[in-house]
């Protein structure tokens, strides 16, 4: 699975618990973090119990197991689990890149600067050619008007 992902062509939308057991195992295989989660939660936690319906007991599980989960105890029992589940869990603010640079990375670069260029000599051809129609006009109007 994970090589389909490093190739670049897929990625894992995976509950934040899954998500944490995969990367804490590749972390434990590889020695370091080659996958980082976004920033956005599709699903906090995707876990359930289900009770029969009207049954006294649903109410009273379901308090304790918000109160388990507002504890904090699932993420402590994660960390127990699984040591290596927070060694990726925050991605460094810049990801070098380690490419050798070549025409193909850097013809976006070149097309600005070109097309940058194109236009300012376009301009300077517009100045001169309205600099000279400026004037010849004021020269054949300076004339008409002393005559």
């Amino acid at each position: 699975m994970d090589r389909l992902v490093r190739q670049g062509d897929h990625v894992i939308i995976a509950e934040d618990r899954y998500e944490r057991v995969l990367k804490s195992h590749d972390f434990s295989r590889i020695g370091r973090c080659d996958f980082y989660s976004s920033q956005e939660r599709l699903m906090p936690f995707m876990s359930g119990i289900i009770g029969q319906k009207d049954s006294p007991l649903v109410p009273i599980m379901s308090k304790r197991i918000t109160s388990v989960t507002q504890a904090g105890l699932y993420d402590h029992w994660t960390e127990a689990y699984m040591p290596n589940s927070t060694s990726c869990a925050y991605p460094p603010t810049k990801i070098a890149v380690n490419t050798s640079l070549s025409l193909h990375n850097l013809w976006g670069m070149f097309t600005v600067l070109l097309a940058g260029y194109s236009l300012s000599l376009l301009t300077l051809a517009l100045e001169a050619l309205t600099f000279e129609i400026l004037q010849s006009w004021n020269s054949s109007t300076c004339g008409s008007i002393k005559s």
